[in-house]
């Protein structure tokens, strides 16, 4: 299915490296595999960055719902922005 536009192409992207990864089924409650899933969430970001980024231009705040790590949230330390995130899986 060709991707319609940057956000999907990034949402795909995001999905494809976490299915790689991290998968769900292998999710480990005790944080033994955390070290490769925040190593794919920093690869993911610094790719990606760039087009977050500029869609955040402007905002005042930030809402990283499904956070994750925080890793996102962390690369916007320094601006002029409050900056949020939630998370529900464990």
């Amino acid at each position: 299915m060709p991707v319609r536009n940057e956000e999907e192409h990034i949402r795909a992207s995001l999905q494809s490296l976490l299915d790689q990864s991290y998968p769900l089924s292998e999710y480990d409650p005790f944080g033994v595999d955390a070290k490769n899933y925040y190593a794919a969430e920093v690869g993911f970001y610094r790719d990606y960055f760039g087009p977050i980024s500029e869609q955040v231009n402007g905002a005042s705040s930030f809402l990283d719902v499904g956070c994750g790590t925080g890793r996102l949230l962390e690369l916007f330390v320094g601006r002029n922005l409050y900056r949020a995130g939630i998370e529900c899986f464990p």
